[in-house]
């Protein structure tokens, strides 16, 4: 337990979602804060930190917006198909202008007998 790093976590999200047949596309956006936890009897403490606001709450907003397209060919037992889903995300630091990220991921899988 003296290694773990222990964080303090909030998110929340909004969006709006809409399928037209098998695909399903969702556009929204989050808000998110996190802060790491000043423990006493954990490694954090016995670290040098050059920037004393590494611990100081950081709170993130942006949009977010995924696509889905699902093929089975049976939904309720499906014995072959396939799903892609492609996610992307942008999030910037509320605190620091040029602190922010884009993160954008692709996924696909496909099932036959």
């Amino acid at each position: 337990n003296f290694n773990r790093l222990r964080t303090r976590e909030f998110r929340g999200d909004i969006g709006l979602k809409r399928t037209i047949g098998e695909s399903t596309f969702v556009l929204g956006g989050f808000i998110q804060t996190i802060s790491i936890i000043n423990d006493a009897e954990r490694f954090i403490q016995n670290v040098s930190i050059s920037k004393l606001d590494v611990l100081q709450p950081r709170s993130y907003i942006g949009p977010q917006f995924s696509y889905r397209l699902v093929h089975l060919k049976d939904s309720v037992a499906p014995v072959s198909g396939y799903s892609f889903l492609a996610q992307a995300s942008y999030s910037k630091d509320l605190k620091l202008n040029n602190n922010h990220s884009a993160r954008i991921r692709p996924h696909c899988n496909s099932m036959f007998r």
